[in-house]
């Protein structure tokens, strides 16, 4: 069943780099709306770019027009299409690209084997059921990316503690510890439990089943634009 609502507010959420969006679901008489309360018909939905007060937005399984906020399965959205907010497979919740500025181009669809390819914002490009749910547009608040803190006590209020640098310890301490004046550790860099960091280490397991999926991986992205 198609859901239809208007755009009540934006607000600000501390637990998201994105804004969210107040929706007033409008529901027919003598309808029942499991994702809304017949009392208060009100839901929040991730705020795509570009989208105002008293716009209307809307989340059905057939075919509606590709307006930004407007959620349905990939067979329906145009190839080059910007969209955020993917499910990984039917009927699940949708969990990929909803950080701020975020948004997957559809690439290609395959209607013979039923997928749709997608490149991500990681440049990785990915099969998704055509079935999938995704919201049309780019995720809000663009400009994240450039947000200054701009003192280390709004870091601190974050959760987030200082970090030392292993050169700079004592050899007891970390394996990059000790040495007479500035030293470079003598080694790849390494936790301070002794395992590598940076040089490329992989951490995707080898037998994931969605590794099949993946057509192009952002390494291999990254190494065509050099």
């Amino acid at each position: 069943m198609d859901m239809e609502g208007t755009i009540e507010r934006i607000e600000y959420d501390p637990n998201r780099t994105s804004f969210i969006c107040l929706v007033k679901h409008e529901i027919p008489e003598g309808k029942y709306m499991p994702l809304a309360n017949l009392e208060q018909p009100y839901s929040y939905i991730i705020c795509p770019l570009g989208i105002r007060v008293g716009y209307k937005v809307m989340a059905s399984k057939s075919k509606i027009d590709p307006e930004p906020g407007n959620a349905m399965p990939l067979k329906y959205i145009p190839q080059g299409t910007t969209v955020h907010n993917i499910q990984f497979k039917p009927d699940s919740t949708q969990g990929l690209v909803r950080a701020a500025g975020g948004g997957a181009t559809i690439v290609n669809h395959y209607p013979d084997r039923g997928l749709a390819l997608l490149k991500l914002p990681s440049k990785e490009q990915r099969y998704f059921s055509q079935d999938c749910m995704a919201t049309v547009g780019e995720v809000s608040n663009t400009k994240h990316y450039r947000e200054n803190l701009g003192k280390a006590g709004r870091s601190r209020n974050r959760g987030r503690r200082p970090m030392v640098r292993g050169v700079a310890m004592n050899p007891v301490d970390h394996p990059h510890g000790g040495g007479n004046g500035k030293t470079a550790g003598g080694r790849p860099s390494v936790s301070i439990w002794g395992w590598l960091t940076k040089s490329g280490r992989k951490t995707r397991n080898k037998r994931k089943p969605s590794s099949k999926l993946i057509v192009m991986t952002k390494r291999q992205a990254r190494e065509l634009v050099k």
